[in-house]
């Protein structure tokens, strides 16, 4: 991928979070749970988060070929780049 294409789905991603922690709030207030439930509801999301990220796992992450045995680290990139 693309250094611009990465940051832009990054900040994408970023972006998307905050739209939906703000809904995710604005609903549990709506409803009327109140102030003190936004928290609870953000606990939550965070720990949906982390279960998600448990859940894929680590990353499959090879040496480039120009650093092989290195352990360098614009080597552990998986790009095959060196940088």
């Amino acid at each position: 991928m693309p250094p611009n294409l990465a940051s832009a789905v990054n900040i994408g991603a970023f972006n998307l979070g905050n739209a939906i922690g703000a809904a995710l709030g604005g609903g549990v207030i709506a409803v009327g749970f109140g102030l003190p439930a936004v928290a609870l509801a953000g606990a939550a999301m965070a720990a949906l988060g982390w279960a998600a990220v448990w859940f894929v796992g680590p990353a499959d992450v090879q040496p480039c070929a120009a650093c092989e045995g290195l352990r360098k680290p614009h080597c552990l990139t998986g790009s095959g780049r060196v940088f």
